[in-house]
């Protein structure tokens, strides 16, 4: 026994260039249940209205100097220092520093909350605050260096 299943798409020949306006629009049907769909690509910053989301993404697009930009944190601005040249290829985020212009030895001596939000500026010493790194790497996966330079 052998059996033959053919279902018809389309009718007519829909290889003739004439004939192709004749396919029917194809339409989800509709419900009340509703789908969003979030689109978006942290790599594609050339469109207005795209933000950097990393050192190492910036990196990427081709800043190669170690300094100050400006990340977005889950939309949220936020200034950092980007270590663009170490010998492994830089991109990184610093996420701490200690400056030897800290006039006052008990700078990093803060309360919790100061150590949530973050303190100091990228400029000198500076910490970048647990929830700033905390929203940086709960949605991805992402690699973390620990240095210590003097």
């Amino acid at each position: 026994f052998v059996a033959f299943l053919f279902i018809p798409v389309v009718a007519g020949n829909v290889f003739m260039e004439d004939s192709i306006r004749n396919i029917p629009e194809i339409t989800e049907r509709q419900s009340v249940w509703t789908r969003d769909y979030t689109i978006f690509d942290p790599c594609n910053t050339n469109k207005a209205g795209n933000r950097s989301v990393s050192c190492s993404q910036l990196r990427r697009q081709g800043h190669n100097v170690t300094g100050v930009y400006e990340i977005y944190i889950l939309g949220k601005p936020v200034n950092v220092t980007c270590d663009m040249t170490t010998a492994d290829g830089g991109g990184w985020t610093v996420i701490q520093r200690r400056s030897e212009n800290e006039h006052d030895t008990s700078f990093f001596d803060k309360e919790l909350k100061d150590y949530k939000s973050g303190f100091g500026t990228a400029e000198g010493s500076f910490w970048i605050g647990l929830d700033n790194l905390h929203d940086t790497y709960e949605f991805s996966e992402r690699y973390h260096k620990l240095s210590e330079s003097t």
